[in-house]
């Protein structure tokens, strides 16, 4: 592999030069497809006249610790970026991909820089949304729960180290960006299931007026959250019953954003696939040849 590439775009990229056809699809290796995917997405990408068209697939979880901490993709994704948007403006910063299945019209691909352009990005997928978006093309991301299944990671361990090696480039490795996301993730999604622990042993313990504990503040807080992650669940076909574990997995995404941010800087670089990506630029930022100014 030629210095400066991360092994997944080198890949693509000589397999985009490999083709011949006028459409590219790239996806994963851990993916199943149905026989009507390829003819599915091709009829979207035509019928939303897309240059990059993008699926979430249905996620297969079969341990306890895939269905509590895997859901949370979704919620963090649809609770943080507008998905209107996404489709109806023109910002590179209101851009995402999903690498599991990209569908490109090659004339697009071309015109801003294929795979080479991204080549030292671990979250290739979204630099690709944004520098589509950033060149004028459209951009399109669907639900594909029904072509397409993915079962990403079989363990915690898996877990925490495959997301350890792309969370912090997900910010740019800007570390005031991903420090706002934990503290605000760990203020709405973990904090009102401990304050209403206290409110309940405050209530029955000591005594104290309903009125007077966070019971009822931190109970709607709580039931906005379940009903927020049931609403997600029932939308991709997941399990009702791991949501109880919401606390739980918020701080295990915490920790791997702690995780990946020590990869980063302190441990050497960031590891996927026996390999190590330093960040050897000296910035806490994505390369500059990725974004034009002021994105």
């Amino acid at each position: 592999m030629p210095p400066g590439w991360v092994g997944k775009c080198f890949a693509c990229h000589q397999l985009s030069k490999a083709a011949r056809g006028e459409l590219l699809l790239f996806t994963d290796a851990d993916t199943k497809h149905s026989t009507a995917s390829i003819a599915n997405a091709v009829a979207a990408l035509e019928r939303s006249n897309a240059d990059l068209l993008s699926l979430f697939p249905s996620l297969e979880l079969r341990s306890l610790w895939e269905k509590a901490v895997m859901p949370m993709l979704h919620f963090v994704t649809f609770t943080t970026l507008p998905f209107p948007l996404v489709h109806h403006t023109r910002k590179p910063q209101l851009a995402m991909a999903n690498g599991q299945f990209i569908l490109f019209r090659r004339s697009a691909y071309e015109a801003i820089g294929g795979h080479e352009a991204v080549k030292d990005a671990l979250v290739e997928d979204v630099w690709l949304a944004r520098s589509i978006k950033r060149h004028g093309f459209r951009l399109r991301v669907m639900d594909g729960k029904e072509l397409v299944t993915t079962r990403m990671y079989r363990s915690l361990r898996e877990i925490w180290e495959g997301f350890s090696q792309n969370l912090f480039p997900v910010f740019r490795y800007s570390l005031a960006a991903i420090t706002f996301v934990m503290v605000f993730n760990l203020v709405t999604s973990a904090v009102p299931f401990v304050l209403t622990l206290v409110g309940v042993w405050d209530l029955f313990a000591r005594g104290s007026a309903l009125s007077d504990s966070w019971i009822p503040l931190a109970l709607a807080h709580v039931g906005l959250l379940v009903t927020i992650r049931s609403m997600l669940s029932l939308r991709f076909s997941l399990a009702l019953l791991p949501i109880l574990l919401d606390p739980v997995a918020m701080a295990i995404v915490i920790g791997i954003a702690v995780n990946s941010i020590r990869w980063a800087l302190f441990a050497g670089g960031l590891r996927w696939k026996g390999r190590i990506y330093p960040l050897t630029r000296g910035e806490t930022s994505i390369p500059s040849h990725h974004f034009t100014q002021g994105e």
